[in-house]
Parts: structure tokens; C-alpha cells; sequence
């Protein structure tokens, strides 16, 4: 039995012809695309029977079937290989192996081990379609903002530094996530102290922080109340403990992730930041409530509102957008 990892591959790394080769039992081969890298797969020889995906199918409920994989014993040491090959191939313009999304086939190399089989591959991807059903914007938002733009100056950083967190949320960057997060954090309410103890000193004096750690707890974001595993770390790190022990938590996490040592053995790996997508969901949950809190609270002030229903809005063909001052 073999079985046969693929990795989709980021970067432009150009090649004429795809290539294969084999290494101890492994085999490796890239994968090219329109002449470019875009696959790196991974096949190795004598996999175990016991460690085949077992389906059960359910006579009853809706659920008519479950798929059980049994853990996998080429996988961590496949992956911290694959995370060395990742490392020194960005010298030659490799972006990422992305070993959370890979495709898993198991290939039978007789008949007897494919009546073994019951499910030959597995994939697991991303989509990043539009979403849909995506309700409309509430354009006056946008017109508020323009009117308001010389009154948010004071927060243009930390604005910036949640807006660049939020690209790295969105593309899975959840350590460099945390970076930029921390910092508006910092910005607003470090008072300029770097000290462990006096930043979380700071950080516990603010009523607005405490606020809005009130607020993540009771509107748990989307991405962690959907997913069971995510839910429990939640609930351990941050639902279950007092405010000023997740402020603390926060500042050492910082703290933890700005150094670096190869002595340390539970030390973080660059490659490994969806290890910390709970906490980057947390933060930007946090640092999103006190951002929108205080640039409402600009927008909507009494002179910008007098401002935004003095200001003659027009749709693209001449039509007046008539406001309504009732909400």
C-alpha cells in the first residue's frame, strides 16, 4: 500500500517540465502548471493497513455516514521536513507549501488491498469565494467616514495596524496577525511603557479594554463558536478566566512570540501560525469593538451629523439619496 500526499505549492518558480524522484521510500514529485510549480506531492511506500480511513455508514438520523482517520504515523515527520524543503526553496522564490490543505490518496498495489480500501482520497481546501447572500453596505457609513476624516486622525495607526491584521487573519498569517493586533493595543492604552508590568499594569486601568473583553466573551466570533476545537481552546484561555489574567496572558504572548530561541524545544515555528488562530480571532474581535466604538463615536458626533444631512449625495445617474434622520 502506498499512499500519496499533495501539497498545493504559492510562488513563481518556473519550470519547463514537472520532474520526479525518489528518496529512501519516498518519492517526491513537482508538480508544474501553465509552466510554473503548483504542486509538491509526497509518496510513501508500506503504509500500514490499520492506518486506512474507515467509513461507517448509519442506518438511522440524517448523518448516513462518518469517515474515522486513524492518526497518521508518517505525518509530523513528513511535515517537519517539509517545513526545512519550505524554508530553503524561498531562496529560490518559493512562497509556501501549504500543508494544511493537502490531498490524501491511499493506492492499493494489489487486489487484496483495495477491497481493504474504503475511501481512496481525501482533500482538504479552502474556498474563498464571495460569500453569498452578502448583505448590502450601508453606504452613509462611507460618506460619514469622508466627512469625518480630519477628526480620526488620532487613530490612523492603530486603524491601520488592525487593517493590516485583518489581511493577515484573512490569508492564515495568524503570528503576524497577533503583531499588528498587539500594537493597537499598545498604542491606545501602553501610555508609551514597554515593561511587562507596566504595560499590563496600563492595560488592566483601562475601563475600555475591560469593556471590550466583556464584549468578546458574550459574542464569541463566528469562526470560534463554529468550530468545536477551537471552542474548547476559547473557552480555556480566555471564556473561563478573570479579565486581568487574559490581559496578562496577552501582554505574555507577545512577550513569548517576539523572541526566538532553537534551545527551547516548545518554542514557536514561523510555519506553524495557525497554531495560534484562536488568539488572533480573539484579538481582532477585541481590538474590531474598540476601533468601531471610537470611530462611531466620531462619525455620529452632533457637528458630523449636521455635516452628513447638509452634504448633497447623488447617485450616478443625478438622483438625490434622501437620508432619514429617524434611527
Amino acid at each position: 500500500m502506498k499512499c500519496k500526499y499533495t501539497f498545493p505549492v504559492k510562488g513563481y518558480i518556473k519550470f519547463p517540465v514537472g520532474i520526479r524522484f525518489s528518496v529512501g521510500d519516498r518519492s517526491y514529485e513537482f508538480e508544474v502548471n501553465e509552466g510554473f510549480i503548483s504542486a509538491l506531492s509526497v509518496t510513501i511506500a508500506n503504509y500500514p493497513d490499520t492506518c486506512l480511513p474507515i467509513i461507517n455508514y448509519h442506518k438511522k438520523g440524517r448523518i448516513k455516514a462518518s469517515i474515522s482517520i486513524p492518526p497518521d504515523p508518517f505525518w509530523d515527520e513528513m511535515v517537519s521536513d517539509i517545513r526545512t524543503l519550505e524554508g530553503v526553496l524561498c531562496i529560490w522564490g518559493l512562497r509556501e507549501i501549504n500543508v494544511d490543505y493537502c490531498t490524501t490518496d491511499w493506492i492499493p498495489e494489489s487486489e487484496s488491498e483495495r477491497e481493504k480500501i474504503h475511501m481512496f482520497s481525501f482533500t482538504r481546501s479552502r474556498n474563498d469565494k464571495m460569500p453569498e447572500n452578502l448583505p448590502e453596505s450601508p453606504i452613509d457609513l462611507f460618506v460619514r467616514s469622508i466627512l469625518a476624516v480630519s477628526n480620526l486622525k488620532d487613530l490612523e495607526a492603530p486603524l491601520n495596524f488592525y487593517r493590516r491584521a485583518r489581511l493577515d487573519v484573512f490569508e492564515e498569517r495568524y503570528i503576524d496577525a497577533i503583531y499588528d493586533l498587539y500594537f493597537v493595543l499598545e498604542t491606545l492604552f501602553a501610555n508609551g511603557k514597554f515593561r511587562e508590568a507596566e504595560v499590563v499594569r496600563n492595560f488592566c486601568s483601562s475601563t475600555i479594554l475591560f469593556d471590550a473583553i466583556d464584549h468578546i466573551k458574550k459574542d464569541i466570533d463566528p469562526q470560534i463558536r463554529g468550530d468545536h476545537g477551537l471552542l474548547n481552546e476559547f473557552n480555556q484561555k480566555y471564556l473561563n478566566k478573570k479579565k486581568e489574567q487574559i490581559v496578562k496572558n496577552i501582554v505574555e504572548l507577545r512577550g513569548f512570540l517576539h523572541h526566538h530561541t532553537v534551545k527551547r524545544k516548545d518554542i514557536w515555528h514561523p510555519a506553524r501560525q495557525r497554531e495560534y488562530k484562536v488568539d488572533a480571532l480573539v484579538l481582532q474581535n477585541l481590538c474590531h469593538h474598540i476601533l468601531s466604538t471610537q470611530a462611531i463615536a466620531v462619525l455620529f458626533r452632533k457637528d458630523k451629523v449636521d455635516e452628513f444631512f447638509r452634504t448633497d449625495v447623488k447617485t450616478k445617474d443625478g438622483r438625490t439619496i434622501r437620508w432619514s434622520k429617524e434611527k
